[in-house]
């Protein structure tokens, strides 16, 4: 057991590519719904493209993913 396993810490580079992807889109989605919070109609779609320019190209197909997945629930 290393160090790190025993006092609970956790590495993210450890993970495979995919998974580190997830979580990257994960907290980009989390990030822009928040800057949502509150907003509606054409201002909020105006703002939401606005907040997905600014994620980097390689995460951004993950994060509409997973902002669609989560207004899905």
């Amino acid at each position: 057991m290393s160090a790190s396993e025993m006092n609970g810490s956790f590495n993210l580079a450890s993970l495979p590519a995919a998974e580190r992807m997830k979580i990257e889109a994960q907290k980009h989605g989390y990030l822009i719904l928040h800057k949502l919070k509150g907003m509606t109609g054409p201002a909020r779609q105006a703002r939401g493209r606005e907040l997905m320019d600014r994620v980097p190209e390689t995460v951004r197909p993950a994060v509409a993913e997973w902002i669609k997945a989560r207004a899905g629930r």
